[in-house]
């Protein structure tokens, strides 16, 4: 039986965060020690995208229906998770820029990014971890609220399916990611698809 995309997120996200220590900085820098170029200037139009995702401005947009994956003791609790919304989470639509920064990493930034995610950009890094399959490109932006079941929102992160490339955008997901902070490896991830038309 094949595991769902939002599962493997999950499985991703943990092993992921396990491993990178100290390393991680939520708001989707990984490897606090590499050197990244400033993203804050205007793009170049005539600069080669160093990524497959070609640079510029987009229009992101958001499924209003969730999928919701969970792990540990809270197996078979889904259903407790299913009310969180867009608007709970004050996700919103709208333009977004990209960038590819090297060959492995690709800034979104924008004000839809800073407030979805409270930072900008947020770097999404090819095959972010271990478990991620290497076409997914992740970041994560840090989310601190309460949740059900006492659980703690974390973070939400963004993908970016290098699989969905066509002439006129890609597909991705956004995820809220909730833990119970008293028990290891019991979590769930509350998933979006989106969806980035160029502009």
């Amino acid at each position: 039986m094949s595991r769902s995309p939002i599962a493997l997120t999950v499985a991703a996200l943990t092993g992921w965060i396990a491993s990178c220590g100290t390393n991680v900085l939520l708001g989707g820098s990984v490897d606090a020690g590499s050197a990244r170029p400033d993203t804050s200037a205007m793009l170049d139009a005539s600069q080669a995208s160093l990524t497959p995702f070609p640079d510029g401005a987009y229009q992101m947009t958001i499924s209003p229906t969730s999928n919701v994956v969970c792990m540990g003791a809270w197996v078979g609790m889904e259903s407790a998770f299913s009310g969180i919304t867009l608007a709970t989470l004050g996700l919103v639509e709208g333009p977004v820029e990209l960038l590819g920064t090297d060959a492995t990493h690709v800034d979104f930034s924008g004000a839809t990014i800073e407030t979805d995610f409270m930072t900008t950009p947020v770097s999404l890094e090819k095959g972010g971890g271990p478990g991620v399959a290497p076409e997914i490109w992740i970041g994560i932006g840090t989310r601190v609220a309460s949740g059900p079941l006492g659980s703690a929102l974390i973070g939400v992160d963004l993908e970016a399916d290098e699989t969905t490339i066509t002439s006129t955008g890609f597909d991705g997901r956004i995820s809220a990611w909730y833990i119970d902070l008293a028990m290891d490896g019991t979590q769930c991830l509350v998933g979006f698809t989106t969806h980035f038309e160029r502009l």
